[in-house]
């Protein structure tokens, strides 16, 4: 069986909404990191609602970024909330032999 692990070379960091405050803010948890493969990639994806939205890089990994969340790039300053992107698109695939699952996040 191959595996595709061995081409997430990055590490990214990120933090999942874990609430929304009255006035609709989200709130995030506890960051975590994760092995990925990040590329810059600049095109238009859809956002629901009929509208679209700019992205400028794609994230791959073995593990499922939640829409919405904030993701730190490898060299990004994880203190500093304001250089986070957000997952604006994500979507999944198998391997040929359905034995692994990647997901491509969209920020």
């Amino acid at each position: 069986m191959p595996s595709f692990t061995h081409l997430l070379t990055d590490t990214v960091t990120i933090a999942a909404v874990s609430g929304v405050s009255t006035q609709g803010d989200p709130s995030f948890g506890d960051q975590s990191t994760l092995a990925a493969r990040v590329e810059y990639d600049s095109r238009i994806v859809p956002i629901g609602g009929g509208k679209h939205r700019e992205v400028t890089h794609v994230v791959v990994s073995s593990t499922e970024i939640p829409l919405g969340a904030r993701v730190w790039l490898p060299g990004d300053d994880t203190e500093d909330d304001g250089v986070a992107k957000r997952a604006v698109f994500v979507k999944s695939g198998s391997t040929p032999d359905g034995r692994e699952t990647l997901y491509e996040t969209r920020l």
